[in-house]
């Protein structure tokens, strides 16, 4: 009993394709008179099935000797049926025309019409199989022709040609008398596959769907016979047959919903690996073809990382890094994600991370231009005045600047005369510190001078490098940052000389922080922004230092 692919193949119709479905609905028609052609009286024989097909409870939709006009009214009509619960069939007999990649059933009034008219005078069997398609698995095509010759018109030849079945679809073509014959006799016999239906048949041609296991046309309830295993297992057959019929991963998906544990539910999980890794696996081969040398290779991994892509190493090797940036790459790029690259990706990327490198050192320059110009600027307003005060300031910012050969040339002349001079081992010394810039240098300049004439400057810097303090404390209060700065006397003098050249009275300038010199450092902390504490921080002696370390040095 196979009653139960009825009832999957609509299931799955309703899942997949809900919008139009043919449903229990026959169009059939016999065109033997036409007006410019022989007759064919065989192709009457075609309404023979109509009373077969109609105690098979089929609505059907007929005609004889119809044009072109009216075929196309009766396939609308065809159209218009639906209710999802059972099979379809076009029987077209009558005179055919062929092209290269089309074949027409003619109407009756064709008249010659060549490949230019073809399209108004006949029904296109591409647009008969598109609709039939819409019924997957329980649609059939009969066409019934001769073998009599007559003139289609330029470009056109007699007879049907070969046909782009649909997925789903099955087309029986044959002489027109036997096309009638087998859908009276034989299509419309219940509890029987068109496999099997078609066995005796040597003079007609299937070509499509056909499913051995698969009854076109359900037995009525009162023949059933078996078991409900028998019914369930015929259902499930029945649904498998339909899904393998769309071919696609939404079909094996419908059966895997309603049978995830069902006889074929590894075959369509199967399936569906399939359908998703042939992309992958024919971009492999393609990029395979491409024999990518280790340099070409790296090349592109190096690429990858200009365009922000972790390769998670360019060495030439293409490994699980570089796959998942080739693959975030093409996802970027509206390419298919394989991790697999063609010829057009690998120069997209390459131009990509030419475009971006260029653009890189567009940026650079122009940096280097404006940082050029600021520095330009800051010697104008300070060691191109000549005196000792701008040209340390100078030196103090830009210890290897444009200008610090020339700075450096006349701060030694003045301290010569002046005999005011730094050391100019503490002063190569902190030059090296500025240039490292690191928590450990500014310490290393500490060690060796700790009252050196850029003691505040390396405390602050080291206090903003190293906020916990060397031995890894986090200061918690301001008392105790200012205590893990580690100000020397000397540091503590500068602040203090700097808190009275600005106005802020801190009281005797001896290097001792008194009360007098909290309440200065407060009114410096209230008028600068800085949170007002009382003791001293990096930002502080920072933001003294910005607009004025040439000025504490000189006083």
């Amino acid at each position: 009993m196979r009653l139960e692919f009825t009832t999957a193949a609509a299931a799955l119709l309703v899942a997949l394709a809900p919008g139009i479905a043919l449903a229990n609905s026959a169009l059939v028609v016999g065109n033997d008179a036409y007006a410019e052609a022989p007759r064919m009286p065989d192709a009457a024989d075609a309404l023979d099935a109509v009373p077969a097909l109609e105690d098979a409870e089929f609505t059907v939709i007929s005609g004889a000797n119809l044009d072109a006009d009216t075929l196309r009214a009766r396939l609308n009509r065809l159209l218009e049926r639906e209710d999802g619960s059972g099979p379809a069939v076009v029987l077209l007999s009558g005179r055919f025309a062929r092209a290269a990649h089309d074949s027409w059933f003619l109407g009756t009034g064709a008249d010659a019409p060549g490949l230019a008219r073809v399209g108004a005078e006949g029904l296109s069997l591409e647009t008969v199989m598109e609709i039939a398609a819409r019924t997957p698995g329980r649609a059939v095509i009969l066409l019934g022709h001769d073998d009599t010759e007559f003139e289609p018109g330029e470009g056109l030849e007699p007879g049907i040609g070969r046909l782009d079945i649909p997925q789903g679809v099955t087309v029986i073509r044959g002489p027109a008398d036997r096309i009638a014959r087998f859908a009276a006799e034989e299509l419309t016999v219940r509890g029987r596959s068109l496999a099997v239906a078609l066995e005796s048949q040597d003079r007609l041609t299937a070509e499509g769907f056909l499913a051995a296991e698969t009854d076109f046309l359900p037995e009525p309830d009162g023949d059933r016979t078996g078991d409900a295993e028998l019914e369930r297992n015929a259902t499930q057959a029945g649904f498998w047959s339909a899904a393998q019929a769309v071919d696609t991963e939404d079909a094996y998906n419908a059966y895997l919903d309603r049978y995830p544990d069902g006889r074929f539910a590894a075959d369509a999980r199967n399936r569906i690996q399939e359908m998703r890794d042939a992309p992958r696996r024919e971009a492999q081969q393609a990029e395979r073809g491409l024999q990518l040398s280790r340099a070409t290779r790296h090349a592109i991994q190096e690429n990858l990382v200009e365009l922000g892509y972790d390769t998670r190493g360019t060495e030439g090797v293409f490994g699980a890094g570089t796959r998942g940036a080739i693959q975030a790459w093409q996802s970027a790029n509206g390419e298919e994600p394989t991790s697999y690259l063609t010829a057009d990706q690998i120069a997209r990327i390459e131009a990509q991370a030419d475009r971006r490198r260029a653009e890189a050192e567009d940026e650079q320059r122009a940096r280097r231009e404006r940082e050029e110009q600021q520095e330009r600027a800051y010697w104008e307003e300070t060691g191109k005045k000549g005196d000792a005060a701008g040209l340390r300031a100078y030196l103090e910012r830009y210890p290897d600047g444009l200008f610090s050969g020339v700075a450096e040339g006349r701060l030694d002349e003045i301290e010569a005369r002046e005999g005011t001079g730094f050391d100019r081992e503490e002063r190569g010394l902190w030059r090296e510190v500025r240039r490292e810039n690191t928590a450990e240098a500014y310490r290393r300049y500490l060690d060796r001078y700790p009252d050196g004439a850029f003691a505040l400057q390396a405390e602050t810097r080291l206090a903003e490098l190293d906020p916990d303090g060397s031995d890894g404390t986090a200061a918690r209060s301001p008392e105790e940052v200012e205590r893990a700065m580690g100000l020397s006397k000397t540091s503590r003098t500068l602040i203090e000389r700097r808190l009275a050249a600005l106005g802020y009275q801190p009281g005797q300038v001896d290097g001792e922080f008194t009360g007098r010199t909290r309440d200065a450092i407060r009114r410096y902390q209230e008028r600068n922004g800085l949170e007002i504490t009382g003791y001293v921080s990096a930002a502080l002696t920072s933001r003294m230092l910005a607009g004025a370390a040439a000025g504490i040095f000189n006083e």
